[in-house]
């Protein structure tokens, strides 16, 4: 099965994101999107591949320093949203949904959620993170089951 490879996201004229293919594993965003950040970045990760291949690395890219490391988890933090319309945007695994009850979900409470297009039927899954930068429409969580603490 091949991975699905890389785009952009970031966010077009017309507020949908990007869908423009990666064409580097250093890159954060497409020519038309990447700022000067992000062409710092890139332009320090390459050079970091190149001088490791020189020295023999065999051509696998050296563990980015921490400090790209750090720039490159902000810049995918800051297109984060965590709230829609005044209602909680959390994560059940790759897919987001909105929570709109009285008390704010947390990491591993146990939602039932609405089925989609392909599969019908409802499903329970675990909260495993907040927020996204997904720019389309959110399904909303259908109810909650079981909170994480409960079940400590």
């Amino acid at each position: 099965m091949n991975a699905e490879p890389s785009r952009c996201g970031r966010p077009t004229t017309s507020g949908r994101p990007c869908r423009q293919v990666l064409s580097s594993p250093w890159l954060a965003a497409c020519g038309t999107h990447a700022t000067e950040d992000d062409h710092a970045l890139e332009a320090r990760l390459s050079a970091e591949w190149h001088a490791g291949f020189e020295a023999g690395g065999g051509g696998r890219p050296p563990a980015p320093c921490a400090e790209c490391a750090a720039r490159k988890a902000a810049a995918a933090e800051a297109r984060l949203r965590f709230t829609e319309n005044g209602k909680q945007i959390v994560r059940f695994g790759k897919y987001s949904y909105t929570w709109d009850g009285a008390e704010p979900l947390a990491l591993g409470d146990r939602c039932l959620l609405p089925g989609n297009w392909l599969f019908k039927e409802t499903s329970e899954a675990e909260v495993t993170g907040f927020g996204t930068d997904y720019d389309g429409t959110l399904s909303r969580v259908i109810r909650l089951i079981e909170r994480a603490d409960v079940r400590t």
